[in-house]
C-alpha cells in the first residue's frame, strides 16, 4: 500500500533542499508555509548568512506567518536537549543527522536571524518596491520622501474622482455621455459592477495608458475588437436591424404563410398572423419584435420545435418546420452581433468614461505626493527598464542576495510573452547576479494550485523570459512539484 504521506515527506524534503531552483504548486493546507521555511532553516544551517535570503509574498498577513513560523521553529530547538534536536532537524527539514559536538551551531540561529541587520527579509513584493523607490528616488522619477495610498485611501480617492466625473457629465446635458455611462452602468449589472470595472481598469492602467490618452490608439483598438466580434467597426443595432427588415426573404415568408393560415391549430394561427403582420410591417423596429415572437419566447430563449409548429403539422409539412428552424438560427445570430455590438459600444464608453476618471486620479494623486501600491511595482519596473545601470541599482539595494523564496505569487504570462510585474520584480535580482557576479542564484517559488493567477504549464514561458536559465549551473533546469491530493509528485 502507498505510503502517501511518507512520500509527501520525501518531495517536500527535496523541494527544500537549498541547491537546487524549484517551482511548487500545491494545494491550500498542504503545508506550502512549511517548505519555506524548511528551505530558510536549511540555508542557515549550511552556512548561508542571514540577510543574504530574501523571502517575497503578495499580503501582510503571508509574511507574517512566514516569520511566525521560522522564529518559532528556531526559537524551539534552543531548549531541546541534544537527541530530540538531532531527530527534529532531521525529519521537519530533510537535513542530514547532525552530530551531539555539532549542534552548537543550529542552536545559534535564533539569535543570528535575531541579530540581521535590518531584520530577516521577509516581505511583500509592494514592501520590497518601496525600499528600493526610496533609495533611488532620483533614478526612479519620483519625489524624495513620497507617501503611500493605503488600499482604503486608494479606493475613497477613486470614489471621489468617479463623483466629480459622473457629476459634471450629468449636469452637462451631453446626451452622448450619458447614454455612454448608461452603457457601461448596464451592461456592468449595475453600480457595483461599475465600481469593480474601474477598480480593474486602474490594476490596469499601465497597459491602458495609450488607450486613455491617444484617440488615434482607440481607434486602432476599436476595430480590432469589431474584428474579433465578427461585426463592422461603425455598424450600429438600427443599422443591423434596419438591414434584417430591408432583406429578408419576402416570397419564402409569403409562401409559409399561405401554408400555415390553412392549418386550424392555435399554434399555426398564431404564427400565421404573426408573419402577415411581418410582411406588411414598415417600422424596422416593430418588423425585429414580431421576428422575434416568431421564433423566441416570451423569455428571450429559442422556442422548442413543436412550439414552432405542432408536431403533426411539420410531419405533413417538413419545409414549413425547417423554415421556422432556419429564421430561429437567423435570429440567433442576430442576437450575436447585437450583443457584440453592445460589447463594442460599452467597451468605448468605458475607455472614455473609465479613463478619463483614472486619469484624474491620477492627477489628484500626483498632486498628493503620494502613490499606491501599484504604482510601486510600476516604478520600479520602469526604472529597470529605462535606467542604463539598473543591474548595479539593484545589486547596490540586494547587497549580495543570494537565494530568493517567493510564497503564493500572483503570476500571469502576458500574450506578449512577458509575465506580470510580480514575477519581473522576482527576476530582476537574477539579472542583476548574472551581470555583475558569477554566484550561483537559486529560487523557490510557492505557490496554490487553486490559484487563478499560477499554473504549472506557464513555467517554461517565465523561466524563459525571466532569464533564469542561464543562471542555474551547467544544464540544470528548476524542478516543479505539483501537489495532488495526499502526495507530492515530480512533473
Amino acid at each position: 500500500m502507498t505510503d502517501h504521506k511518507a512520500i509527501a515527506s520525501h518531495s517536500q524534503n527535496r523541494a527544500s533542499n537549498p541547491d537546487i531552483s524549484a517551482w511548487v504548486s500545491a494545494n491550500a493546507g498542504s503545508g506550502k508555509t512549511h517548505v519555506l521555511v524548511n528551505r530558510v532553516i536549511r540555508l542557515m544551517l549550511s552556512g548561508v548568512p542571514p540577510e543574504k535570503i530574501l523571502c517575497l509574498t503578495y499580503t501582510r498577513a503571508a509574511a507574517a506567518q512566514m516569520s511566525t513560523r521560522l522564529f518559532e521553529r528556531l526559537a524551539e530547538w534552543i531548549a531541546m536537549d541534544d537527541e530530540t534536536l538531532i531527530e527534529s532537524i532531521h525529519t521537519k527539514t530533510g537535513h542530514v543527522r547532525f552530530k551531539a559536538d555539532e549542534l552548537a551551531e543550529p542552536r545559534r540561529l535564533f539569535a543570528r536571524a535575531l541579530e540581521t541587520p535590518g531584520g530577516l527579509k521577509v516581505q511583500t513584493i509592494h514592501a520590497f518596491c518601496e525600499q528600493l523607490l526610496h533609495r533611488f528616488p532620483v533614478e526612479a522619477g519620483i519625489t524624495p520622501g513620497f507617501e503611500v495610498l493605503e488600499d482604503r485611501q486608494s479606493a475613497q480617492l477613486l470614489e471621489d474622482e468617479k463623483a466629480r466625473v459622473l457629476t459634471a457629465i450629468s449636469q452637462s446635458g451631453d446626451a452622448d455621455k450619458i447614454a455612454a455611462l448608461s452603457r457601461i452602468v448596464r451592461n456592468a449589472g449595475g453600480i457595483d459592477g461599475f465600481n469593480a470595472i474601474l477598480r480593474n481598469l486602474l490594476a490596469k492602467r499601465a497597459e491602458l495608458e495609450g488607450l486613455f490618452s491617444n484617440p488615434q490608439l482607440r481607434e486602432n483598438a476599436r476595430q480590432i475588437l469589431a474584428k474579433h466580434l465578427g461585426i463592422d467597426a461603425s455598424m450600429s443595432d438600427d443599422d443591423l436591424i434596419a438591414h434584417i427588415a430591408r432583406n429578408f426573404d419576402r416570397q419564402a415568408y409569403q409562401d409559409n404563410y399561405e401554408i400555415l393560415r390553412l392549418d386550424k391549430t392555435k399554434t399555426c394561427q398564431g404564427q400565421a398572423e404573426t408573419i402577415w403582420q411581418m410582411l406588411h410591417e414598415q417600422s424596422a423596429d416593430s418588423f425585429y419584435m414580431l421576428f422575434q415572437k416568431l421564433v423566441l419566447n416570451a423569455s428571450g430563449t429559442p422556442k422548442a420545435a413543436n412550439t414552432l409548429c405542432p408536431k403533426k403539422f411539420a410531419e405533413a409539412n417538413p419545409s414549413v418546420r425547417q423554415f421556422l428552424l432556419e429564421q430561429q438560427e437567423i435570429m440567433l445570430t442576430i442576437l450575436d452581433k447585437l450583443n457584440a455590438i453592445k460589447v463594442r459600444d460599452a467597451t468605448d464608453a468605458l475607455i472614455e468614461i473609465g479613463g478619463e476618471i483614472v486619469s484624474n486620479y491620477e492627477a489628484a494623486k500626483l498632486a498628493m505626493g503620494r502613490h499606491d501600491y501599484h504604482d510601486l511595482i510600476l516604478r520600479t519596473l520602469a526604472m529597470f527598464e529605462n535606467l542604463p545601470d539598473a543591474a548595479w541599482v539593484l545589486y547596490k539595494l540586494d547587497g549580495g542576495i543570494d537565494h530568493i523564496l517567493v510564497m503564493r505569487p500572483r503570476i500571469q504570462v502576458r500574450s506578449n510573452g512577458r509575465s506580470s510585474g510580480f514575477w519581473l520584480m522576482i527576476s530582476f535580482p537574477a539579472w542583476a547576479r548574472a551581470e555583475i557576479s558569477t554566484a550561483q542564484y537559486l529560487l523557490l517559488v510557492i505557490a496554490n494550485s487553486q490559484s487563478t493567477g499560477f499554473r504549472v504549464h506557464h513555467l517554461t514561458a517565465l523561466m524563459k523570459c525571466s532569464g533564469i536559465f542561464h543562471l542555474l549551473p551547467g544544464n540544470l533546469k528548476p524542478y516543479r512539484f505539483r501537489y495532488h491530493s495526499a502526495r507530492w509528485c515530480r512533473c
